[in-house]
């Protein structure tokens, strides 16, 4: 955990420049049915980037600007489990993406509490149709 000072600037921040990714994928089956989550801050200076990246881990990636004329972007991003954390560290200061930020934390928590059933290779048994209309709300 970051300290107080750390989470405020991550905060701050993440409202103004972050973004908060959740969606269906598609499942084994071809089924829009698995929620995502992910949390994204994309700048084209990475310096700020390689803090977050140094306290909550996840990728850290360059792509060239969209013409001659623009600048690299670098984006940070984390996956599902660890933007979860993120969000919960920082949702305490945050202003403009707070309401956000509680929705895909209780996607989040909707996705690790939903008992997760396999029928083996074929991959698991789609969410029921109450699950689904659940997190499609949120998301």
């Amino acid at each position: 955990m970051s300290s107080g000072q750390d989470l405020s600037y991550f905060a701050g921040l993440f409202d103004g420049e972050g973004c908060i990714h959740a969606h269906f994928g598609k499942n084994s089956q071809g089924l829009k049915r698995q929620a995502r989550l992910k949390v994204t801050i994309s700048m084209t200076n990475p310096v700020a980037l390689r803090k977050f990246l140094a306290s909550y881990g996840g990728s850290l990636k360059s792509r060239p600007g969209a013409t001659n004329r623009c600048r690299t972007v670098w984006v940070w991003w984390l996956g599902q489990r660890a933007s979860a954390r993120f969000l919960r560290d920082v949702v305490p200061f945050l202003l403009v993406k707070r309401d956000e930020a509680l929705l895909a934390i209780e996607l989040y928590t909707r996705i690790e509490t939903t008992p997760k059933v396999s029928k083996g290779r074929q991959g698991s048994i789609p969410l029921s149709d109450a699950e689904y209309e659940s997190r499609a709300v949120l998301v």
